[in-house]
């Protein structure tokens, strides 16, 4: 049986099985999400538009997600999303034909709906079947196995331990992890205490593709500390987290050491790389939360005219890293200036190239389970030139976003 068909009678008995079911045993819920946005792309020659042109682009995205209450013990879950947009012409690619494709999945359905493959379109419709996993609660442990979000790290803006399809600090929606395909075992060791040991199978469950985990977390000393070992695709991770309550304020540490192509290492060949996170944040008034987070990145280039380079090493490709440069400071804050309208806000600074990311954003809980809001994406930094960056965030381009969302 092909994995097309092995997918499609997967999803059969599922529908089959709920059927069967009461429903109080069945719990359904999901949301709705409409994101409109303006881009004003950076001007370069790699991307030639008219100066001060804008593009737009509408956004909309259902997800359902589903519990099935099998037995006491036993629980099924699952998720689709299914979302279309409208944009402009010059953005008649989907971004996500240069992602890498069936990362940690197995098998999966096919992600695109319309246009074909072959064709470029304004319109676009995609899926994503995001969580269908078993949750079994053994005596001794908790298992999890099939296609389930795993993400690590306390950090507030880059978390270095969490590789697995990270979240870029410009995406619009991420309330929402990707999920992966694993089986999963968190065995409790006391309060506060565990070890979570795990396997995340890549494309066909091919081990160059595949990721295996070993991860303790444990309360010692009034501090919340994890330890992570990690050997995905030809690469090894040691991680640590570390986080406790000072003074009032909450501190936080994340390192990750990363070894890349493990078979053909050389230690003097700088494969290997550091990334560590630190922070803090604080309850200034009330009603105004701050914090502040330094990440050092260890992969990156100090000078901007080195960054094209990363795009072809490991850590890029395959280690989850996207910020190009060493050295950020990230601070951040939200403000409740009415019991139902936050304002919060961060900014994302290469200390290196001097240029920096802004975010501002707005929202407003209208109703019960009903948000509006709107915010911008904003960069500062000299302008590229052909395949010369002058800096980061010089080459990110600007968004400004109205966003719509319903919760059931």
């Amino acid at each position: 049986m092909t994995f097309k068909n092995m997918k499609l009678a997967l999803i059969f008995l599922v529908c089959c099985f709920m059927t069967t079911l009461s429903r109080s045993q069945v719990s359904l819920n999901g949301y709705y999400k409409n994101f409109f946005t303006v881009i004003k792309p950076v001007q370069s020659p790699l991307f030639p538009v008219p100066e001060d042109d804008y593009l737009g682009m509408v956004n909309k995205r259902l997800r359902l997600e589903s519990r099935v209450s099998v037995s006491g013990k036993l629980s099924l879950h699952l998720a689709y999303d299914f979302s279309l947009g409208i944009q402009d012409q010059r953005l008649s690619f989907d971004i996500m034909d240069f992602l890498p494709k069936d990362q940690y999945r197995f098998a999966d359905i096919d992600a695109r709906i319309y246009p074909q493959e072959s064709k470029a379109s304004s319109f676009r419709m995609r899926q994503n079947l995001d969580r269908v996993y078993l949750h079994y609660r053994a005596r001794v442990a908790d298992v999890y196995v099939g296609r389930q979000v795993i993400s690590w790290g306390s950090a507030r803006v880059i978390n270095p331990t969490d590789i697995l399809l990270p979240f870029m600090f410009n995406e619009l929606d991420k309330e929402e992890r990707t999920g992966v395909d694993a089986l999963r075992i968190r065995i409790p060791l006391g309060m506060m205490s565990e070890v979570d040991i795990g396997y995340i199978a890549g494309k066909d469950f091919n081990s160059n593709q595949s990721a295996a985990y070993l991860r303790s977390k444990f309360y010692a000393f009034q501090s919340d500390v994890s330890l992570l070992t990690l050997f995905y695709y030809d690469h090894f991770l040691a991680g640590l987290n570390f986080a406790r309550a000072v003074g009032g304020a909450g501190v936080w540490l994340e390192a990750a050491y990363s070894v890349n192509n493990l078979s053909e290492n050389d230690a003097s060949s700088g494969n290997n790389y550091m990334r560590l996170s630190v922070g803090t944040d604080y309850s200034l008034r009330e009603k105004l939360y701050g914090f502040i987070e330094y990440h050092y990145n260890g992969a990156g280039s100090h000078q901007s005219h080195d960054y094209m380079k990363n795009f072809i090493s490991p850590a890029y490709l395959q280690g989850g890293v996207y910020l190009l440069g060493k050295h950020y400071l990230m601070p951040g804050f939200q403000y409740q200036l009415k019991p139902l309208i936050l304002l919060s806000g961060q900014v994302l600074f290469n200390l290196s190239d001097r240029s920096a990311y802004y975010t501002p954003v707005v929202e407003y809980n209208i109703a019960p389970n009903i948000y509006i809001g709107g915010g911008a994406y904003i960069g500062a930094g000299k302008s590229p030139e052909t395949f010369t960056l002058h800096s980061e965030f010089g080459t990110w381009p600007d968004f400004f976003y109205s966003s719509f969302r319903v919760y059931f």
